[in-house]
This record gives structure tokens, C-alpha cells and sequence, in this order.
């Protein structure tokens, strides 16, 4: 079996075997059968604790790697705080979700077209393709990496704009 993972758009005339998606636009869009990974994992009773596990050491290991006191920290702002939460959002929890998405993955899969949004920031295209990277890492399977222009991904990159990606720093000084 085919399987397709996609947190954007399909373009028109995609239709693999199954779309496993975290997406529930992108999962209402698509006329064939979808697995949400997140709705199927919830039936495992030890995901939880796993989920709240991983999310704890992905936090430890942003902000862990300098010992001691701060030494970045200049009137009150910490460059390690900062590098800290870009770390974990733009890396380290993407890649944790893509693994915990291929545990939702059927057990038959032979073969994977990994869909990404070509269009949205560079910053949304980059967390998806760390997150779709680390799930065909964690599934072990032959991929096919494809991108999607499909114009309704905007919708998608615009709902992390303000919530995902954030502008750390004043744009000005």
C-alpha cells in the first residue's frame, strides 16, 4: 500500500491509498480515506504519558545545552532563551510529531509520497519539512518527496503564522 502524508493541500487530481494528516481542513478536503494520527493514537492508553514524556525532554534538550549561569544574557534578554525556543519550535517538537505520526501509520505501508507546502514563509515550509522528514524517518519505508503549490496551503501557513511562528525579536531596535 501507498500512503501519503500531507499537512497541506493535495494538489487536484492526487489520490493515494490513504492520507494520514494532522490537518482536519486539509483531511475534509480529500475525497478518499484519511487517518488523523493524533484521533489514532489517542486509542493507545500509554500515548499520553509517551506524548508528555517526549514533549518534557524536547523542552530539557532546547534549553539544556549550556550550563550554569546564562552567559548570554544582556539587560535582562538571554540569546540562549531565544536560540532555546526557536530550537524547540522550528526543530526539535516538529520532529517529535512527525515520529509520533508514524506510529499511526498502517503496518502495510510499502511506499510514501511525502507532501510539503512549496508556497507560505520560509520559516512554515521548513517546520513541515522537518516534520514530514522525521515521520518518513521513523517509518522506514521507500519515499517519494513532492511538493504541493496547492494556493489554499496560504490558509495553512497564515493559522501558524501568529500561533507557530513568532517574531522573537522587536523588528526594530
Amino acid at each position: 500500500m501507498r500512503i501519503a502524508y500531507a499537512n497541506c493541500f493535495l494538489p487536484d487530481g492526487e489520490s493515494p491509498d490513504r492520507l494520514l494528516t494532522d490537518e482536519t481542513a486539509v483531511a475534509e478536503a480529500f475525497s478518499g480515506q484519511v487517518l488523523i494520527p493524533e484521533a489514532l493514537n489517542a486509542g493507545d492508553p500509554a500515548f499520553g504519558d509517551e506524548v508528555a514524556e517526549a514533549n518534557a525532554l524536547a523542552w530539557r534538550l532546547a534549553f539544556d545545552w549550556f550550563e550554569g549561569a546564562d552567559p548570554t544574557g544582556v539587560d535582562g534578554v538571554s540569546a540562549a532563551d531565544i536560540a532555546g525556543s526557536q530550537v524547540a519550535l522550528a526543530v526539535i517538537i516538529p520532529a517529535l510529531r512527525g515520529v509520533l505520526d508514524a506510529r499511526a501509520a498502517p503496518r502495510a505501508v510499502a511506499a510514501l509520497d511525502l507532501w510539503t507546502p512549496s508556497n507560505g514563509s520560509e520559516r512554515y515550509r521548513g517546520v513541515e519539512a522537518v516534520q514530514a522528514e522525521a515521520f518518513a524517518a521513523a517509518l522506514g519505508v521507500p519515499v517519494e518527496r513532492r511538493e504541493s503549490d496547492d494556493p489554499r496551503n496560504a490558509m495553512l501557513a497564515s493559522k501558524y503564522e501568529q500561533v507557530r511562528d513568532p517574531e522573537w525579536l522587536a523588528p526594530e531596535p
